[in-house]
């Protein structure tokens, strides 16, 4: 995913591991093989990870929108 967004922005290639994470929470969270139990550091992990993309995207937004 970082890949194809940094065809457009190299500033992406940065999160590339998060993007990862977040990729394979999304895909067992919508296919789930069983039932996953995460721990508390886990998901403050993986929330933090999704709130730095969301913010550097909105700002990047904001950026082109000027």
């Amino acid at each position: 995913m970082a890949k194809l967004c940094a065809t457009l922005d190299k500033e992406f290639l940065k999160f590339e591991e998060e993007l990862k994470t977040l990729d394979a929470y999304y895909i067992e969270s919508r296919y789930p093989p069983e039932v996953k139990v995460c721990s508390r550091e886990e998901c403050k992990k993986v929330l933090s990870s999704a709130e730095t993309l969301t913010q550097f995207i909105v700002e990047k937004i904001i950026l082109l929108s000027k």
